[in-house]
């Protein structure tokens, strides 16, 4: 019985890259055929969180929300990503959006070539506030682990944040990475050591967060969160904004 790569073998060279390129497209074919039924699964499912939870829902943002937030420094730059399963809801005297934050990778030397080509774009999932008595001091916070050079970078050349100690807790500053404007550390490191803040993110592990003003921005790094587990995620991010509201109206008085 002739085998199936002695068959392949006594093809000619034209017949096996026909062949190569054939198998190519199937494989492509049928993970644009996977990729597009996830794609409607999830908006089916962000659709009955949005309904379940008294959001507004829309499957696709029209750039509004990062238009709003342009300030920060997620948001900000030429390369801005686009919104998707977009939930918002006015809470308050706050507004608030949750949504799919889709951005194309940067060169990953930690990755390699098959990998980078064949997932070239990251999704993660945003929750974002904008209250009117919200004044927060201009910082960002990232656990250790999600930072790289061109993010600090971006910080520290665009936006002349530095980092801020908080050496306190000592837990909170083995694992995550304060940055703000010097002229705002003491209000920065008072808002944290002070407001309960740094125990929610202890507890978390993985909160990242950025806030100048108004505006106050709550996501997990790279990490879309499922649509079972987005209730949870929600009652956290109202968690860290109720904090940092309380803290910030403490110390503009203070």
């Amino acid at each position: 019985m002739i085998t199936i790569l002695e068959k392949i073998k006594s093809l000619g060279t034209d017949q096996v890259l026909t062949l190569a390129s054939g198998a190519t497209l199937i494989f492509w074919g049928l993970a644009m055929i996977l990729a597009k039924r996830f794609v409607r699964k999830r908006t089916s499912e962000m659709k009955q969180v949005a309904l379940q939870l008294a959001f507004s829902f829309r499957e696709a943002g029209d750039g509004s929300i990062l238009h709003e937030f342009s300030t920060l420094p997620l948001f900000s730059g030429s390369q801005r990503g686009f919104e998707e399963n977009l939930l918002t809801r006015g809470m308050d005297q706050a507004f608030i959006a949750v949504f799919d934050y889709t951005t194309k990778k940067t060169k990953d030397l930690s990755l390699n070539w098959e990998e980078e080509e064949t997932n070239p774009f990251r999704v993660q999932t945003m929750a974002c506030f904008k209250t009117n008595n919200l004044f927060l001091p201009p910082f960002s916070l990232r656990p250790e682990t999600s930072l790289d050079a061109t993010y600090v970078e971006k910080l520290e050349n665009k936006f002349g944040y530095q980092p801020i100690e908080c050496r306190s807790f000592p837990q909170f500053a083995a694992n995550y990475r304060l940055f703000g404007k010097k002229a705002d550390e003491e209000k920065i490191r008072g808002i944290f050591l002070n407001s309960g803040i740094i125990i929610l993110c202890e507890k978390e592990g993985d909160l990242c967060m950025e806030a100048k003003g108004e505006s106050l921005i709550v996501y997990r790094h790279l990490k879309r969160i499922p649509p079972q587990e987005m209730e949870q995620f929600l009652e956290t991010a109202i968690q860290v904004h109720d904090i940092l509201d309380h803290s910030a109206i403490y110390y503009q008085n203070h």
